[in-house]
């Protein structure tokens, strides 16, 4: 019964803004898409937590960081240590 809740929430993401999943706040959609797609093992997961990793991909800056704009540079260590988890648990999850 979670499980199924968790994807409806997870569903409901993809009619949200074009660019849902590329800002920095998709990272905990791409993590809760992960962790549900090795529960269930639905492909629509997997395809949600990838177009995350893509739109977060796309984000990061040529010197590796991604930088929040609307804060100082100690805000860009935490946003890129933060991206940096997110999309390594993905990875894991989705490939283990």
């Amino acid at each position: 019964h979670w499980l199924t809740l968790g994807q409806q929430f997870l569903h409901a993401s993809r009619v949200c803004r074009e660019d849902v999943f590329r800002t920095p706040q998709a990272g905990k959609i791409g993590w809760g898409a992960a962790w549900t797609y090795r529960a269930g093992k639905d492909p629509a997961d997997a395809a949600i937590a990838r177009e995350v990793v893509d739109g977060l991909s796309a984000l990061q800056q040529d010197d590796g960081s991604w930088a929040d704009v609307a804060y100082d540079h100690h805000t860009t260590i935490d946003v890129t240590a933060e991206m940096t988890g997110l999309l390594a648990t993905i990875g894991i999850v989705l490939h283990d």
